[in-house]
């Protein structure tokens, strides 16, 4: 499973098609960036740069945590 945080913005819209044309099991999660929800690591699953979209792939193997990528 693979959990997108995402906002409106051109650049999550591409992550979130390419997930859709690759058929991978995803979830959305919104981060409203009005709140500042970006700046709340538990929001982002600790990425440091405070943007979206932030991608954590929860199957990224057997003997690794899961994988965050900016």
């Amino acid at each position: 499973m693979i959990d997108l945080f995402f906002a409106t913005s051109p650049n999550v819209y591409k992550v979130s098609i390419a997930l859709e044309e690759m058929a991978l099991d995803h979830r959305l999660i919104a981060v409203d960036l009005s709140k500042g929800e970006q700046h709340n690591a538990a929001n982002l699953a600790g990425a440091n740069t405070h943007k979206v979209p932030v991608i954590i792939d929860h199957q990224a193997g057997r003997w690794r945590d899961p994988f965050t990528r900016p």
